[in-house]
C-alpha cells in the first residue's frame, strides 16, 4: 500500500511545518512535518520545506512497509460534536 499525494498533503496540513527543532507532544525532538529526529541527524541550522517534504515522504514509506507485509492500521478521528438539549 502506498500513500497518495493527497495523503501527503493531508499529513502536511495536519502536522504543520516547522523549520526549526521543536518538542512534540511526547517531548521528542521533531522538525519539518513531524519528523522525529534520529540519533546522528543534525538540524541545528533548520530545514527547508523541500527537505521537510522529502523526510515526510521517507517517513511514510517506512510506515507503508514492503509488499506482503501485513500492517494493521487504526485511524481514530474525534467524534463529531453532539448538539444535545439539556433536560
Amino acid at each position: 500500500m502506498t500513500l497518495s499525494a493527497n495523503g501527503l498533503k493531508f499529513i502536511e496540513q495536519h502536522e504543520g511545518y516547522s523549520s526549526t527543532v521543536y518538542k512534540d507532544s511526547a517531548g521528542n525532538p521533531t522538525i519539518g512535518y513531524g519528523h522525529l529526529i534520529k540519533d546522528g541527524e543534525d538540524f541545528s541550522k533548520g530545514i527547508t520545506k523541500e527537505k521537510a517534504g522529502e523526510l515526510l515522504s521517507q517517513d511514510t514509506k517506512t510506515a507503508e512497509g514492503k509488499p506482503g507485509d501485513r500492517r494493521d492500521v487504526i485511524l481514530v478521528f474525534p467524534a463529531p460534536a453532539q448538539n444535545h438539549t439539556p433536560l
